[in-house]
Order: C-alpha cells, then sequence, then structure tokens
C-alpha cells in the first residue's frame, strides 16, 4: 500500500472551529501514527505532517504554518492541546 495518503485505522483526533476552514488528524494508520490536515472545503487532499506521535505545541505549529498560515497553525496547535493532551507535549 502506498504511504501518499494516510490510511485511518482508528477514529482520527478532528479539531474543528467555526472560523476554520481546516481539520487537524492524528491516527493509527499501518505504519504508525500519523499526522495530516485537510482543508474542510474540499475534503480530499490531505496535507501529511512529519511529526512524532506525540509533538509539541511549538512542533506542530511549525509543520502546519506552511500549510494553514501562523494564526490557524497557532489555534489548531492550541485546539489539539485542548481536545487531547495526551498528544501535544508541552
Amino acid at each position: 500500500m502506498a504511504d501518499e495518503e494516510p490510511v485511518w485505522i482508528q477514529a482520527p483526533l478532528v479539531i474543528r472551529a467555526p472560523y476554520l476552514r481546516w481539520e487537524l488528524y492524528r491516527g493509527e494508520t499501518l505504519k504508525g501514527v500519523r499526522w495530516a490536515v485537510r482543508e474542510q472545503v474540499d475534503g480530499h487532499e490531505f496535507h501529511r505532517l512529519h511529526l512524532a506521535e506525540h509533538p509539541s505545541a511549538a512542533e506542530l505549529v511549525e509543520a502546519l504554518t506552511p500549510i494553514v498560515g501562523r494564526p490557524i497553525a497557532d489555534t489548531l496547535a492550541e485546539l489539539a492541546g485542548e481536545a487531547a493532551p495526551s498528544v501535544v507535549s508541552t
């Protein structure tokens, strides 16, 4: 199986806010834990994030910023930490 698209075995962690167009995913794939982000509008294009299983909030922001911009990256990292603090280290 190609490793270009995330294959979610367990339900992903989905971070949503009404003012964001992006969803953040953390899921277990056949090759281990993967992080990805996708635009809610099209729902098809995943952007793989090359992160550790438990990244720091700063690492999450650094990975997200080139894709979604700094304000959204900051917000997604904050929401991820609030929704599932055990998967984002401080």
